[in-house]
């Protein structure tokens, strides 16, 4: 047994949160009073398209509008349609504009559609002063003077790093900066993540930290740049980088010392996380040849299911547990936790909506008696992890006021090879089995 395999075996034996990206920086705040009532539960319950269309009735009234406007603006933006997020937010009145989960939205509207430097205008007034907007602020600057590119020569494959981790956390080599690592996948955070250390060792410098939640804990996250990332014969220029302080001392660090690619890298491309096949594929988005080239590679039968997103990279996609359907999950496939007795937990979740499916323990590792599933997939015998009320509130508030149920992991999604299409906003899952 080598001494990194005795490492993760002493982290499996007591439940260990090794990995978990996803960071928030303060409440839902967007009033809900009024006659958008039934709009606003539609849309804390998940169900987007009746909040849109609730909403939309409601608009043509005057009396009504500025209520519509403000569900219209975060449904447009957690489904896609990021013009429709500015336009309808613009149609607010100046003063209902004021919260920050509004401008939360539109702000991540404007850089998904590269509108930066309009971005970092709308919160430079307030963001090097309040700590509410000082996470924007600091990115937009950062992205503003670094602008992104990105460029991919032809659809291609990388085998999975093979390690103690890797049926836990997979990776790919790439490099950074000129320097030839390992890299892990993390859906559950942005572009990369990486400890100070790690950022010494590819020459990234970080400023302009704020505070967030990351890893279960109240955690420090500084902005840097990437200059360069290769990945295979894809390369992208001037990434941003969130340089966190918490990596440095997690049980993972002494397993495995490799940065996070999060969902922004993965956005920039269609890609396959195939854990069956342990490899990475990835081609050019919105090009029609290489998607045909891309799935051709991939044998099997394929179930889509649909997923939205919040912000800059939250996935939140239906599901069921047990008898409860309609369950919201946040998809982080970066989630490592686990014990020497249940393995990885497929979901995450709090200890009230543990209570609600039965006999789930109300604290730590248990198994789930009855069925897992995403979208039609469904699992049995899978394993959830139950984490405080007060925890779970501080992963699910970043998600804008939506009801998040459960955190789905790698657990879940090791079982298939997994495509992210950010182009139709659906995920292509393949059984090899």
């Amino acid at each position: 047994m080598t001494k990194t395999t005795r490492k993760l075996r002493a982290a499996l034996t007591t439940t260990t949160a090794l990995i978990i990206s996803a960071c928030s920086f303060g409440p839902f705040s967007v009033r809900e009073e009024g006659p958008a009532t039934e709009a606003w539960a539609a849309w804390k319950a998940g169900d987007f398209k009746t909040a849109s269309s609730i909403a939309q009735e409601l608009a043509s009234d005057p009396a009504t509008t500025d209520a519509a406007l403000k569900v219209l603006t975060l449904t447009a933006h957690i489904t896609g349609d990021y013009e429709g997020a500015i336009t309808a937010f613009e149609r607010l009145d100046p003063e209902a504009r004021r919260d920050e989960k509004l401008e939360e939205a539109v702000f991540e509207s404007l850089l998904h559609l590269g509108r930066v430097e309009q971005a970092y205008a709308m919160v430079k007034e307030r963001g090097a002063g309040n700590p509410a907007y000082l996470p924007y602020y600091n990115r937009a600057k950062t992205m503003a003077q670094y602008p992104l590119k990105v460029e991919i020569d032809r659809t291609f494959e990388l085998p999975f790093v093979q390690s103690e981790i890797t049926d836990f956390f997979p990776g790919v080599t790439v490099s950074l900066n000129g320097v030839e690592t390992t890299a892990r996948f993390d859906t559950g955070g942005a572009f990369i993540h990486m400890s100070p250390s790690q950022a010494k060792r590819f020459g990234v410098t970080a400023t302009d930290c704020s505070q967030g939640f990351a890893s279960l804990q109240t955690a420090s996250t500084c902005i840097g740049i990437v200059k360069q990332l290769t990945i295979g014969d894809a390369r992208l220029y001037n990434i941003p980088v969130a340089v966190m302080e918490v990596m440095e001392n997690s049980p993972l660090s002494e397993i495995d010392d490799s940065p996070i690619l999060g969902t922004n890298i993965f956005q920039q491309f269609l890609v396959t996380i195939d854990a069956p096949g342990q490899r990475f594929i990835v081609s050019a988005r919105q090009e029609t040849e290489a998607k045909r080239e891309h799935l051709a590679r991939l044998n099997g039968n394929r179930q889509e299911i649909p997923f939205v997103m919040w912000g800059d990279h939250f996935m939140i996609a239906r599901g069921v547990i047990n008898t409860q359907k309609e369950t919201n999950f946040f998809v982080d496939s970066g989630l490592v936790f686990g014990t020497a007795e249940y393995g990885q937990a497929a979901i995450l979740t709090s200890k009230s909506m543990g209570g609600k499916w039965k006999k789930l323990g109300s604290s730590g590792m248990s198994r789930i008696p009855g069925t897992l599933g995403l979208g039609p997939l469904t699992q049995t015998n899978t394993t959830a992890m139950v984490v405080p009320n007060g925890t779970w509130r501080k992963i699910s508030e970043s998600m804008g006021g939506v009801r998040v149920d459960a955190l789905l992991s790698y657990g879940f999604l090791k079982n298939y090879a997994w495509t992210i299409d950010f182009d139709r906003r659906v995920y292509l899952f393949t059984d090899v089995k």
